[in-house]
């Protein structure tokens, strides 16, 4: 089975047009992780987009980016790493904020973040798409209990910060935040 078949059965690149898929399976690789593997950890560059294709991993986000540590299990299908594809947005990152662990022996799609992104230039429709289907589920992944996710700057590097709801709801009363 090639790359653009497995992507096919992968939300959302199972609306994409076979042309573009046969793009990206071309600048995609096929990586294997055993069980404890980490794939990527909270600070490292946000330099890759994974599609799940067999075992199971966990996401983890800490404080000071969650007000509480924060699991949630990805496996077959499932598409992590959206945030480095954002980096140009107001939201994008540099940086992960979360950290990946194999819960088992994992097969993934490595797909880089810049190729992917130089691919889209020339794929507007597709590109909208992607950033629409996954801008609602990165703002809720960075919407934690007892407040959100903001960011702050050290030099010219973009940091998250952990914003408790009564700041958030201070921002949003004072037009200080965008929403």
């Amino acid at each position: 089975m090639e790359i653009c078949d497995v992507l096919n059965l992968s939300e959302p690149f199972n609306s994409i047009p076979n042309a573009v898929l046969n793009k990206i399976g071309a600048i995609a690789e096929l990586v294997t992780y055993k069980k404890g593997a980490v794939v990527y950890k909270e600070g490292d560059e946000a330099d890759a987009i994974y599609v799940i294709l067999s075992g199971k991993v966990s996401r983890t986000i800490s404080p000071p980016i969650s007000y509480i540590t924060e699991e949630k299990f990805h496996q077959a299908n499932d598409v992590v790493g959206w945030v480095s594809l954002f980096q140009d947005m107001p939201y994008g990152l540099e940086t992960r904020i979360c950290t990946l662990v194999c819960v088992e022996d994992s097969a993934q799609i490595k797909i880089d973040s810049r190729k992917f992104e130089a691919l889209l230039e020339g794929e507007g429709e597709v590109r909208v798409m992607l950033r629409e289907r996954h801008a609602g589920s990165i703002a809720d992944s960075l919407m934690l209990p007892g407040g959100a996710v903001g960011f702050t700057y050290r030099g010219n590097k973009k940091i998250p910060v952990f914003v408790p709801n009564w700041r958030v709801n201070q921002l949003l009363n004072n037009n200080r935040f965008p929403h």
